[in-house]
C-alpha cells in the first residue's frame, strides 16, 4: 500500500464496483481507453474479477473515505509481476559484460508453463499475459470437465509484448497510445521451433493431436498461424481480436492449412464506441463465413457479456470443442 497526503493505493476489491461504475459510465472516460462505457454495477465487478487482477494493479482512493476514483497497473516490459522478477535491474558492473549479455538473452526468451499431463497424446499451446495466467488453473479445470476428462498437455507461453509478440503486421493503436509491432512471425518461429513437436517426438510420444489457441489479441493470433503452417490439427479462437485492421481482407486472399476452427465472441463485444473494435461483430461474422465456404469445420459461438467475461471458461469451450470433434 502506498499513502500519500490525499489518497492511497492498494488492491481492488469487489466491493469497489460501485465506484468504478460511477465513472466507466460516462460515454466520455471508457472510449478514450478503447473499452465501452459500463452498463451495470455487475459489468463494473466483472472487470475488476477479470481485468484488474495484475500483481501491480491498484486502485486510486480517496483517504478520507476509500472512495476509488481512479485506476493504475505498473507494467515494465509487459509484465507485471516485477516485485518477484530479478531482471529490471542492472547495475554499472555488468554494463556490457558477457553476464549482462547472458542475462539479456535470458529476459528476451518466451516463458513457457505447462499444465495438465505431460504424457497425453493431445497437445494444447495458447499464447498468455499475466491475466491469463491469474486464471489459467480455473481454464485447465474447465477443459477437463468440458471435454468429458480427457487427459491434455497444456503449454502456456507467456510472450514478452503482447502488442508487439501477437501482431501480424504493424499497425496504429486503437485504444492508449501502444501501437501494434508485427512481432507475430518471430512469435510463430519460436513456438514452432520450441514447442510444436517434431515427426520423431510425435511418434516416440505417440501425440496424435496439436492445437494452438488462446483469448483476445493471443486468438487473433493462433487464426494467422493457421494460414502459415500445417502444424496445428485445429484452432481455438475464443474471443479474437478480428477488428484487426485488414485481418478479414487477409482471410479472403490467403488459404487457411487447417481442418478446424473455433470462434467465439461475447455479444457485448460490438458495443463500443472505439470505430474500430466496433467492427468486431461484423469481422466474426465474415469470418465465420470464410472459413465455412473453403470446407473448413467451423463453430461460431456467441457468449453472454462483453470482452471481459469468463475468458478463462470461453478458452476452454475453445479447446474442448476441438477435443471433442
Amino acid at each position: 500500500m502506498l499513502e500519500t497526503e490525499r489518497l492511497v493505493l492498494r488492491r481492488w476489491e469487489d466491493g469497489d464496483a460501485s465506484d468504478l461504475y460511477e465513472y466507466a459510465k460516462d460515454p466520455d472516460v471508457g472510449p478514450i481507453a478503447g473499452w465501452p462505457p459500463h452498463q451495470s454495477i455487475e459489468e463494473s465487478r466483472e472487470v475488476i474479477k477479470n481485468a484488474f487482477t495484475g500483481r501491480e494493479a491498484y486502485a486510486v482512493c480517496l483517504k478520507t473515505d476509500g472512495k476509488a476514483i481512479g485506476a493504475i497497473e505498473l507494467k515494465l516490459n509487459g509484465y507485471t509481476d516485477m516485485t518477484d522478477r530479478d531482471d529490471n535491474c542492472l547495475t554499472s558492473g555488468v554494463w556490457k559484460t558477457e553476464e549482462w549479455k547472458t542475462r539479456k538473452a535470458q529476459v528476451s526468451a518466451f516463458q513457457v508453463l505447462s499444465f495438465g499431463n505431460p504424457e497425453a497424446d493431445t497437445l494444447l499451446i495458447q499464447m498468455v499475459d499475466d491475466h491469463d495466467l491469474e486464471v489459467i488453473e480455473n481454464e485447465v479445470s474447465y477443459i477437463e470437465k468440458l471435454s468429458g476428462g480427457q487427459c491434455f498437455d497444456l503449454k502456456a507461453i507467456r510472450v514478452k509484448n503482447w502488442n508487439d509478440d501477437l501482431s501480424p503486421w504493424p499497425a496504429p493503436a486503437v485504444f492508449g497510445n501502444e501501437e501494434f509491432g508485427g512481432g507475430a512471425k518471430e512469435t510463430l518461429e519460436f513456438v514452432l521451433g520450441k514447442i510444436v513437436p517434431t515427426p520423431e517426438e510425435i511418434k516416440s510420444r505417440g501425440i496424435k493431436r496439436v492445437f494452438i489457441g488462446g483469448y483476445s489479441l493471443a486468438a487473433l493470433f493462433a487464426l494467422w498461424a493457421g494460414y502459415q503452417t500445417n502444424a496445428f490439427d485445429g484452432i481455438a479462437s475464443a474471443s479474437p481480436s478480428v477488428w484487426f485492421p485488414q485481418f478479414t481482407d487477409f482471410m479472403q486472399e490467403n488459404e487457411i492449412h487447417t481442418e478446424a476452427v473455433y470462434l467465439s465472441l461475447g455479444d457485448r463485444e460490438e458495443r463500443t464506441r472505439n470505430p474500430v473494435m466496433s467492427k468486431v461483430g461484423a469481422a466474426i461474422r465474415e469470418a465465420n463465413n470464410l472459413l465455412a465456404t473453403s470446407g473448413v469445420d467451423c463453430e461460431l459461438e456467441w457468449n453472454k457479456g462483453n470482452h471481459f467475461k469468463d475468458p478463462d471458461l470461453r478458452t476452454a469451450k475453445a479447446f474442448a470443442w476441438l477435443m471433442n470433434r
